[in-house]
């Protein structure tokens, strides 16, 4: 035995010879609920241009006007640079002498900072200094 809410004829005083009227309008009854009334066929581009209408046509679109200008700048001054010096980092450039010869990418510059002494000390010490600084700020709290 169901019991669902359907909406009422517009008397909104509780009625016991009605079914028990609600006081917010809706009518309680033992039934299953009604069907809701299907949607004629539409054809894919009428249900495409309400899905865009739908998505794009809402707040999202209008407020990109604040948000779209901020993430575009981020993307190209942080991300943009990051790659930018990847790139260079694959090449042979040497300072501002000459510009950055693309067509031979090696991983030399990385081969050779894994093999010095001083780019190890470094890195080792950056650990410890991670780990060290890690552990007395969750201790200290």
């Amino acid at each position: 035995m169901y019991r669902t809410i359907r909406p009422s004829s517009g008397d909104d005083e509780a009625n016991p010879d009605d079914g028990g009227v609600r006081a917010d309008g809706g009518v309680v009854s033992d039934g299953p609920a009604a069907e809701p009334p299907a949607e004629p066929d539409r054809d894919v581009t009428t249900r495409l241009k309400a899905s865009l209408d739908r998505r794009f046509g809402s707040d999202f679109m209008e407020s990109s006007v604040f948000w779209l200008p901020p993430f575009l700048l981020m993307g190209l001054f942080v991300y943009g640079a990051v790659i930018w010096n990847l790139l260079i980092s694959l090449t042979d450039y040497q300072r501002f002498e000459n510009a950055p010869d693309y067509s031979d990418l090696d991983f030399e510059m990385y081969t050779r900072a894994l093999a010095d002494s001083g780019f190890i000390d470094a890195a080792v010490n950056t650990l410890i200094l991670l780990i060290a600084f890690t552990a007395g700020t969750l201790i200290v709290g």
